[in-house]
């Protein structure tokens, strides 16, 4: 329980409240102790069916005080198992959803530690990583909910102070507000913010809300604001007469802003006594007043620069500096001074001085004064600072400190397969003074730019110093992200860099750069969990041409006597996916998320910029296919034979179930691609329309093994077909427009601009006026097979069919035969934009592209996904997606320049299927014994294998083996080698 514990733990919320505390000088009773006597506040304490309250007001209000002495008077019962959380914007730690649960959660077990099986549910099976992964959110905010339903639970109350101050996962955090009322009456929920609108419509949705506004409480404020002033300008030590005036013109100058008043007096203290009332004169009411005099201070003649440049650089960077952070982008300690921790610490409070009462610091850590400081300057900091010239030198102070201190190996591990959640805390850490450096220079780089400079020719020496760091240090800042647990977001940061170089350089430097983004989306997952493997695997299985293998061919280890017969270039690349086969591939409408489906009952969702695994989504019904919202990247919708999942991804999971009315086998489902939340469906029975935010069903209409359901692209139209008869319905009426009675029809598509509707039967090809319900063409072939595959040109001038071996392509104005094209059997096929290729893939795994005018084959694109391939087009015909339900392998093209795009993972790997699972290894591959006797050696891999079912080793004298898993080749049962999905 105690590993547990500790691991879950990210910050004491405890400790947080203290910080807080110390730093706004200390809780005085008097400035909070009206609202226990408020009427909302008594009612939500006292009464069963009041669980929700919220207390909202402007910046420097005083709400985060008022909730620690809130907190403290409760503290004072035992009749509750009492959790808190203090959001803070400034810092990274605890501005995000993961951590407001993980904080409560911490505080809840450790009050009551019979809450702690909940926590173990999940923490035995895969240890800190369920609390750190993609999946945190999902898995703690079932382990909190189950907590809140447990029935041994004393009555909790949870208070999250500065919701607004969450910048990541907001809507989860109030979708998980709203939830957890309506399912454990044993909870009461108190939280403040300021005053937002969006906060305000969500929390709505709750039961029996009440709420505090500040503003309109603004007598009671006041008063508690005269009590505050009182208690800080007696801290001032002031003679009779002097205090009586200094506490006279706060109360008047006030305002009912508490943050007012601890900036007045943080200035009086600064001055002598005999000065105090010319200071005070001086002081301007109004936060923004204070803010512009302190401003001008540090800006003017006699002012430090120094001051400046610490309070540039707090106020751009993506979260709150140590000291030694900041000391090591600054260099704040004069020369000839050890720089040393003591030493930093010691003259800290001084430095901070240069730069007015902005900045505070407590615990070695840089935070600005209050939220409200840090808006005053964003909205300054353009006219004052420069901000690409403080990114620049950012970025460079962080590769020169990068350059000084990053090595291999730099924590001592030894161990290659020694786990990042075995690494014990380092003390002092090596990496102190450049774990900010380390995680965000790309973004200073990149923020370095003008706005309006993408893509204009740039000088290759901007990018120099990133060169020299590369080639020197690329693969020690890789170890260095992993020890920090940022190699997901180092993905992404590379991925933008990469594409900010493409925009504007030439080879050598945009080569070492892709290889660079190429090394780490490759390897990413293996030293994700084993920092060590940065040199190892991913040295031993990046190709020849690599030339980050090239620059660090030094590290390789020296225990591998013969590698593998390495790839001469960079391949697909491949992830682990299901348990099960893959049963459907679906692509969100914008394109940054995919989502596998699988008979094992999950759905995956993967970030198509990053290739990066997001969730897995556990589906209780089972799951035999998914479909996006093209309206939200963020819903999901997904079907079993009985039912239908609506997911929200926003929340990871929040799910409602559609259960159709006619109590048959669901077919398909598909999301109106204009209107919002209207998702179709077709069964056995018939076909049904679902409100999928009500979850009411619209209507329904009989029709015998419907299929093939089709919306309009203007979004008015619904057509679908069965094995009697077609029929389209006008959305906007629920009236069926046309019906047709056939037995023959083996297909139906709309046009691009919806004018044309085509029916496909045997021998013909129907064109419809849709408007008119009318024929306007009969398109004769001469197979009567049919046709395999119907598609529209963007403007809808062409329609192409394959039939057999053949495309037809005619014109649909006048019905002509514009074209036959005889290709390989085939499966998918797209229009260019301009109508003048045709984009095609076949059986064999080959991509044609075709000129529309001429008949003639442009060029061929050869695709690893070969067998039993599913070819989806983007609605443009600019991307392919290729699947492969026997070899589970995805494949995403770009059809305007022939390349696969390396920003999106190709092969989605399924170890369990109804086909015989084969593993082929293409290589020798030797280990040296560690340490056994000299020289000795085994193969691992023989070059002919072809292993059928689960591969293992023997165990020898060697203790050479595979894991279970076949991800870890190990020796003495210690991890050495992980093995990339392809040698499994």
């Amino acid at each position: 329980n105690r590993a547990c514990l500790r691991d879950l733990h990210s910050t004491d919320p405890e400790d947080d409240k203290k910080r807080i505390q110390m730093t706004k000088g200390g809780l005085l009773r008097d400035s909070y102790a009206w609202i226990l006597t408020n009427d909302a506040f008594q009612q939500w304490r006292n009464d069963p069916q009041c669980p929700l309250l919220w207390i909202r007001g402007n910046p420097g209000k005083g709400k985060t005080m008022l909730l620690c002495g809130i907190v403290d008077e409760l503290e004072k019962s035992t009749a509750y198992n009492l959790a808190y959380f203090f959001c803070q914007q400034t810092d990274s730690r605890i501005n995000h959803s993961v951590a407001i649960l993980r904080g409560l959660i911490f505080m809840l077990v450790r009050k009551q530690p019979s809450l702690m099986p909940h926590i173990r549910k999940k923490y035995d099976d895969v240890g800190k990583a369920v609390f750190e992964d993609q999946n945190a959110w999902v898995a703690l905010s079932e382990v909190l909910i189950n907590m809140l339903q447990d029935p041994g639970l004393k009555d909790a109350i949870l208070i999250i102070d500065a919701l607004d101050e969450c910048s990541q996962g907001l809507h989860q955090i109030l979708d998980f507000i709203v939830r957890s009322l309506s399912l454990s009456a044993q909870v009461k929920i108190l939280v403040s913010s300021r005053n937002e609108l969006d906060i305000q419509k969500r929390l709505e949705d709750a039961e029996c809300t009440s709420s505090v506004s500040l503003e309109l409480n603004s007598t009671s404020v006041v008063a508690a604001i005269s009590s505050y002033i009182q208690y800080k300008v007696w801290d001032l030590r002031l003679d009779d007469d002097v205090q009586a005036e200094v506490e006279q013109y706060l109360t008047k100058h006030a305002n009912g802003t508490f943050l007012w008043v601890a900036l007045a007096c943080d200035n009086l203290k600064r001055v002598p006594s005999f000065q105090v009332r010319s200071a005070l004169a001086s002081f301007p009411p109004g936060l923004d007043h204070v803010y512009e005099r302190m401003l001008e201070k540090i800006f003017g003649p006699n002012a430090s620069d120094l001051g400046r440049r610490i309070l540039a650089t707090v106020l751009v960077v993506h979260r709150p500096l140590t000291i030694l952070e900041l000391n090591s982008l600054v260099g704040f300690i004069p020369e000839g001074i050890g720089e040393n921790e003591q030493t930093l610490y010691a003259i800290s409070e001084q430095v901070m001085g240069l730069c007015g009462s902005f900045l505070v610091v407590q615990d070695e850590t840089v935070y600005f004064v209050h939220q409200s400081a840090k808006d005053f300057l964003i909205n300054k900091a353009d006219d004052i600072f420069h901000l690409g010239n403080v990114h620049l030198q950012i970025f460079s102070a962080s590769l020169s400190k990068m350059n000084m201190t990053l090595k291999k190996d730099i924590y001592g591990l030894v161990e290659p397969g020694y786990s990042i959640y075995e690494i014990p805390t380092m003390n002092p850490d090596p990496l102190g003074a450049v774990r900010y450096s380390c995680v965000y220079w790309i973004d200073h780089f990149l923020s370095s730019f003008p706005k309006d400079s993408f893509g204009i020719e740039s000088n290759d020496s901007y990018y120099t110093p990133i060169q020299d760091f590369f080639q020197a240090k690329y693969l020690y800042w890789l170890e260095a992200l992993v020890l920090l647990r940022n190699i997901p977001q180092g993905v992404i940061k590379m991925q933008k860099l990469e594409k900010q170089a493409k925009a504007e350089l030439a080879a050598p430097i945009i080569d070492l750069i892709n290889d660079a983004c190429r090394f780490i989306q490759e390897f990413a997952e293996a030293i994700h969990e084993a920092p060590l493997q940065t040199y190892v695997s991913a040295l031993l299985f990046s190709p020849q041409s690599s030339l980050i293998r090239q620059l660090f061919e030094k590290d390789m280890p020296k225990w591998v006597i013969v590698g593998p017969k390495l790839e001469p270039n960079w391949r697909p690349r491949m992830l682990e996916g299901h348990r099960g086969p893959i049963n459907s591939i679906a692509i969100s409408g914008k394109g940054d998320r995919l989502a596998s489906t699988s008979w094992d009952n999950t759905i995956k969702i993967w970030d198509t910029d990053s290739g990066i695994f997001v969730c897995t989504i556990f589906c209780d019904d089972g799951c035999d296919g998914a479909v996006f919202s093209p309206l939200d990247s963020n819903e999901l919708a997904s079907y079993s034979r009985i039912s239908i999942t609506l997911w929200n991804l926003s929340t990871n999971g929040n799910q409602k179930k559609l259960l159709p009315q006619c109590n048959s086998r669901i077919g398909s489902i598909a999301f109106s691609p204009r209107r919002q939340n209207i998702l179709a469906l077709c069964t056995n029975a018939g076909v049904e329309l679902w409100n999928t935010a009500t979850c009411e069903l619209i209507w329904m209409r009989t029709a015998w093994c419907a299929m093939n359901l089709v919306f309009s692209t203007d979004n008015d139209l619904l057509a679908w077909y069965s094995r009697n008869a077609m029929q389209i319905l006008d959305l906007t009426t629920g009236e069926i427009i046309h019906r047709r009675e056939s037995t023959n029809i083996k297909g139906i598509v709309f046009s691009s601009n919806c004018n044309f509707v085509v029916l496909e039967t045997c021998g013909y090809i129907d064109l419809w006026d849709s408007m008119m319900n009318r024929m306007i063409l009969r398109l004769q072939h001469d197979e009567k097979d049919g046709v395999n595959n119907l598609c529209f040109s963007a403007d809808s001038s062409l329609l192409a069919a394959s039939i057999k071996t053949d495309i037809w392509i005619w014109d649909t104005s006048s019905g002509k035969l514009v074209q036959k094209i005889t290709v390989e059997m085939f499966r998918r096929m797209a229009f260019s934009a301009d109508n003048e290729q045709l984009f095609v893939g076949s059986h064999s795994g080959t991509i044609n592209i075709w000129d529309t005018s001429s008949g003639k084959r442009l060029w061929k694109l050869k695709q690893s996904v070969v067998d039993n391939t599913t070819l989806l087009f983007s609605l443009d015909g600019k991307r392919l997606a290729a699947f492969s339900l026997k070899s589970n392998r995805f494949e995403l093209w770009d059809l305007v320049s022939g390349r696969r795009t390396t920003t999106s993972f190709q092969e989605i790997s399924s170890p369990e299927s109804f086909h015989s699972f084969v593993m082929a290894f293409n290589t020798i591959f030797h280990l040296k014994g560690l340490p056994s006797p000299k020289d000795s050696f085994r193969d691992i891999f023989d070059k002919a294998a072809h292993v059928y079912g689960n591969l293992g080793l023997p165990a020898n004298e060697s203790s050479y083996s595979i894991t279970e898993e076949n991800t870890w080749v190990t020796w003495n049962n210690k991890r050495v080698l992980w093995l990339p999905p392809r040698y499994r």
